[in-house]
């Protein structure tokens, strides 16, 4: 059986609720693209205080360290990879075992912080500080880089958290 067989992949996002607090999502799929695990948090807001003292820092904080961190900590399973649409949560690579790739959305097209790699219609982001991602990548995970609509499992976050949000 190949890594990608046996391998699962995390999606993870965070979505602006209507009282502006932060509400994250991270969906874990298998090979075939199947959920495994789904987990979200409950709305985070940054008071005033937090803004001013986190400054240009607060989003990578927020969406990498306190959503991201409790989302991927919460799950029973080990991922391969984390995507993700936030271009904040490269930041906090180091905080993670495996690489985090940032898939761009037309919201949010590109990384600045981040070495862009293509992989056949997928362009992503990987962060700077770890350039050792890339060989990982494209050593073991090509296929699946290739292959996968890589935003589509973002889409189906984003209504998850909207049908957790109706039943609240």
């Amino acid at each position: 059986m190949s890594d990608s067989k046996k391998a699962l992949f995390g999606f993870l996002t965070g979505k602006v609720s209507i009282a502006n607090a932060i509400i994250g999502g991270y969906l874990v799929l298998n090979d075939l693209g199947r959920p495994a695990e789904f987990h979200c948090t409950e709305p985070v807001k940054p008071n005033r205080a937090q803004e001013i003292l986190f400054g240009k820092t607060l989003d990578s904080y927020l969406y990498g360290e306190r959503i991201g961190k409790a989302l991927t900590d919460a799950c029973k399973t080990t991922t391969a990879i984390v995507f993700t649409d936030l271009p904040a949560v490269l930041d906090v690579r180091k905080l993670y075992d495996q690489p985090i790739v940032f898939v761009p959305s037309t919201d949010r097209p590109s990384a600045a912080n981040g070495t862009a790699l293509e992989f056949g219609s997928n362009r992503i982001f990987i962060s700077q500080k770890f350039p050792q991602d890339e060989s990982v990548l494209r050593q073991r995970w090509t296929e699946i880089l290739t292959n996968w609509d890589l935003a589509e499992p973002f889409q189906r976050i984003h209504e998850a958290i909207q049908e957790t949000q109706k039943a609240a």
